[in-house]
């Protein structure tokens, strides 16, 4: 949220990406990639931060110092700047004179026509394989085609329905488990 209101420098942009992140250290490479600058860049003003006490540099890392002032009221002012973006967006949000009755119904709809979606592509859907799976599906569909070949003509099933024990034996010398 900072950078939406102090602008895109590096610095700003590395507060607002140590504030915003869920991890607690970071190297240089990972605040740098993360705050989308380069590492000369930030080489150029990390000590500042240490200095100012805005990070702290230990053996696991460097993390924000979230015991110093100053980076207390960045958080309170990270916050700040969030919650006024969310009542912003609400007021710009309108979802009309709609009652709830027609808000479920309009919901409903869009709902169903992703399902219907879903089961028209369903059947049509591209599945990718590697070249390792596609020989694995291939030898598989021949060994099962060659069984079903061989078990009608020799008419297994007409003539023996209900030998299962053949049926294994078939399937075992013709490699299928």
């Amino acid at each position: 949220m900072l950078k939406k209101v102090f602008g895109n420098c590096p610095q700003v942009k590395v507060l607002d990406f140590l504030l915003s992140s869920s991890n607690k250290y970071f190297n240089k490479f990972q605040i740098a990639n993360g705050s989308e600058i380069s590492r000369p860049t930030l080489d150029n003003f990390i000590n500042d931060f240490l200095e100012f006490g805005l990070l702290k540099k230990s053996n696991q890392g460097y993390e924000l110092n979230v015991s110093s002032e100053l980076v207390k009221y960045f958080i309170k002012a990270n916050l700040l700047l969030a919650n006024t973006e969310i009542d912003l967006q609400k007021d710009n949000f309108n979802l009309g004179n709609y009652s709830d009755d027609e808000l479920d119904d309009l919901l409903k709809d869009i709902f169903e026509d992703d399902i219907d979606y879903e089961k028209r592509i369903g059947n049509n859907e591209e599945i990718l394989v590697n070249k390792q799976e596609y020989s694995e599906l291939r030898d598989f569909y021949i060994k099962n085609c060659n069984l079903v070949k061989y078990l009608m003509n020799n008419q297994f099933f007409d003539n023996q329905p209900s030998n299962i024990t053949n049926f294994k034996k078939i399937r075992f010398n013709h490699g299928l488990k």
